[in-house]
């Protein structure tokens, strides 16, 4: 969200041209869709794998359809605050055994 703003930023400061016939040419460019388009997708993907994360450790401990519904939507709303958490705190390959058997 904080690339988003300060991409964005960069457009609302835009200097208006306007070509020999006097026709202003300041309207929407292919660029700027191809941004906009990018960051949705960037995004898209970013909060995705946020709940995609969510939703696997939820079935991996047994909880039931419904929290884990509403915990894919606080996920959905902040993504950057539960990547670290899950990192840190949920992580369930951290908590298995890996047993090392010599034959």
């Amino acid at each position: 969200m904080l690339l988003e703003s300060f991409i964005l930023r960069k457009f609302t400061t835009l200097e208006r041209f306007i070509t020999s016939d006097n026709t202003d040419n300041s309207g929407i460019t292919t660029e700027f869709i191809i941004l906009i388009v990018t960051i949705l997708v960037i995004s898209l993907l970013y909060t995705g794998g946020a709940i995609s994360l969510s939703w696997n450790y939820n079935n991996y401990i047994g909880t039931t359809g419904g929290v884990k519904l509403l915990y894919a939507i606080l996920v959905f709303i902040a993504p950057t605050i539960y990547y670290p958490f899950y990192a840190i705190v949920l992580n369930p390959i951290k908590k298995l055994k890996v047993s090392s058997k010599t034959v």
